[in-house]
């Protein structure tokens, strides 16, 4: 009688790669393997962006949330940020964000200029550029102006 010798083999996690995400796992997908996780433009990863297989799968739970428009309204002073949305919901809370900004900057007396393009339609011909004017005096600089937004 002829015996087989049992073997083994490594568990194997599978892809790893949330919707709207890819998951590199440049040396597989075995146990004890890593996959680093991104994400599509236009998404946030939520959790890790590197992963380990274990004995029950991918150690940590991760997905790709569409962004919102407080994720994407990260304005640092002095630079201008593009920013692309398409989400009737972040609609308004885009521009209320934006309303804000403006009224922290004349606060300061200090000026720049934003712009976003508003897309209400899944048309490209529908889209709107928003603008929204500000104006403002520096008592300082004893000078006026006037910026779009």
């Amino acid at each position: 009688m002829q015996s087989r010798l049992p073997t083994c083999k490594p568990y194997d996690c599978g892809s790893a790669a949330p919707v709207n995400g890819v998951a590199t796992a440049h040396n597989g997908t075995t146990y004890q393997k890593q996959a680093t996780v991104q994400c599509n433009p236009g998404y946030t990863l939520r959790g890790p962006s590197v992963i380990e297989c274990n004995a029950t799968g991918w150690n940590e739970s991760v997905s790709c949330n569409q962004k919102r428009a407080d994720d994407i309204l990260e304005i640092e002073r002095g630079k201008k940020k593009n920013i692309e949305r398409t989400l009737k919901a972040d609609y308004n809370a885009l521009v209320e964000k934006k309303l804000k900004i403006l009224v922290g900057i004349v606060d300061e007396n200090v000026s720049f200029c934003f712009g976003f393009i508003a897309d209400e339609a899944t048309d490209a011909a529908t889209m709107e550029k928003m603008a929204l004017c500000l104006r403002f005096y520096d008592a300082e600089k004893h000078v006026s102006g006037r910026n779009s937004l």
